[in-house]
C-alpha cells in the first residue's frame, strides 16, 4: 500500500490516503464497514451451507470435509488467465470474500444484464440470496430428523 498525498473528502480522511489509486468514493470507516459486512455474510453463507449439508448427510465427518473443501480449496486455485467467469465465480465463495478490503477498494466489476455492477456489491447480493435460497431448505430437511 501506498500512501497518497491528496486524500481527504469534504473534511474526511478518504481511502485515497491508503492508496491513491483506489476508485471508490468512500471513506476508511466506510470501506472497513463494507469490508466487515463483506466478511460477516461470508461467515453466514458458511454456516448456510454447513447446516444444509448437516441437514442432508447422517454424519457430521463428511460434513466436516465438504465445508473444509469449500472454504480452503479456493486458496489453492490460480487465478484464470483466459476466463473472467471462472475468476467471478471464485471470487464469489467465501475465503475469497475474507479478502474483502481488496474487493471493495478494487477495480472489478459484474457485468449483470447490461449493468456493471462493482464486485462487492454483487458479493453482498449473492451471499444473502443463496442464505435466503438455503434457509428453507434446511428447514425441510431438519424438521425429518429423527433425534435418537
Amino acid at each position: 500500500m501506498m500512501l497518497g498525498i491528496c486524500g481527504f473528502d469534504g473534511g474526511n480522511a478518504s481511502v485515497q490516503i491508503i492508496d491513491l489509486l483506489e476508485p471508490v468514493p468512500f471513506t476508511i470507516v466506510e470501506t472497513y464497514l463494507w469490508a466487515v459486512f463483506i466478511g460477516g455474510l461470508a461467515c453466514l453463507l458458511v454456516g448456510a451451507v454447513t447446516l444444509w449439508l448437516s441437514s442432508c448427510m447422517r454424519s457430521p465427518f463428511p460434513v466436516i470435509i465438504a465445508i473444509a473443501i469449500f472454504l480452503l480449496g479456493p486458496m489453492f486455485l490460480q487465478e484464470s488467465k483466459s476466463s473472467r467467469l471462472f475468476n467471478h465465480m471464485m471470487h464469489l465463495l467465501p475465503s475469497n470474500m475474507m479478502d474483502s478490503i481488496v474487493r471493495v477498494t478494487g477495480y472489478e466489476v459484474f457485468h449483470i444484464f447490461g449493468q456493471l455492477i462493482p464486485e462487492y456489491k454483487v458479493m453482498v447480493g449473492f451471499a444473502i440470496i443463496v442464505a435466503a435460497l438455503l434457509l428453507p431448505l434446511t428447514y425441510r430437511a431438519f424438521s425429518k430428523h429423527q433425534v435418537v
